[in-house]
């Protein structure tokens, strides 16, 4: 990795400015501007970075689809970092968002050892949460949703582990449940797109989780079979073959 980001740990410090320049994440201030409203979390600087919003603002702006998706590993109880990210998907919800809500209890089981009876209660708890603060939409938790593991299955065609090793920094001795993790995530954001409509999914999470941002976009157009691509006054789509 070029720069040490993981998205597991809580002790490290980003480089903000570093990401922008490497990682291709782009400043909010450049497309909040086309929102109707400008919510709270942009204008105090809580959200800073984006990959492609501005077709979540146009879609907002216009009132066309879109879906707002995020996860939850139940590895403890809510906290006011969970409270933020919650209140940023019930926005969008409100503003027409399609909503998604997982709980990566496979992830909190993988990664931290959590027996699956505290994945339940602990994902629970997030979920009241939610519904607390007046989210609308889909919910599920990763074990149960037998749709959702077939497309990480479909998804890990497009892996293989030396991408994991330079994206995650993974070693020989990482268990392969971890790995599975990281592809179910993948197939997380992916889900909204086979369960609902195709559309723009936006994403919040915190910027220590970008990795998993940017190995899913990749698996996105591995798996596509159509290139397509707004060209002047029309509509391009042709075969990647």
């Amino acid at each position: 990795m070029n720069q040490e980001i993981n998205p597991w740990s809580s002790q490290q410090t980003v480089d903000i400015e570093k990401l922008f320049s490497e990682f291709g994440i782009e400043p909010i201030s450049k497309v909040k501007h086309i929102l109707p409203e400008v919510p709270y979390f942009m204008r105090r600087g809580i959200v800073v970075g984006h990959r492609d919003y501005g077709q979540i603002a146009e879609a907002i702006r216009h009132k066309t689809p879109f879906h707002i998706l995020t996860g939850f590993m139940p590895s403890g109880h809510p906290h006011l970092g969970h409270l933020l990210v919650m209140k940023e998907v019930v926005w969008h919800v409100i503003q027409g968002g399609s909503g998604y809500i997982t709980i990566a209890d496979r992830e909190a089981h993988a990664v931290r050892e959590i027996p699956w009876r505290l994945c339940d209660e602990y994902g629970r708890e997030y979920l009241k949460c939610l519904f607390a603060l007046g989210y609308e939409g889909r919910t599920y938790f990763q074990s149960r949703n037998d749709r959702l593991k077939d497309l990480a299955f479909e998804a890990s065609t497009k892996v293989n582990f030396s991408e994991l090793q330079s994206i995650y920094g993974f070693s020989p001795d990482t268990a392969l449940a971890h790995a599975l993790s990281v592809i179910t995530q993948v197939a997380d954001i992916l889900y909204p797109q086979v369960d609902s409509e195709p559309a723009p999914t936006v994403v919040p999470v915190g910027i220590d989780q970008d990795p998993h941002i940017r190995l899913t976009r990749g698996v996105a157009h591995k798996l596509r079979m159509f290139t397509v691509e707004e060209r002047d006054g029309y509509i391009s789509v042709r075969s990647k073959n």
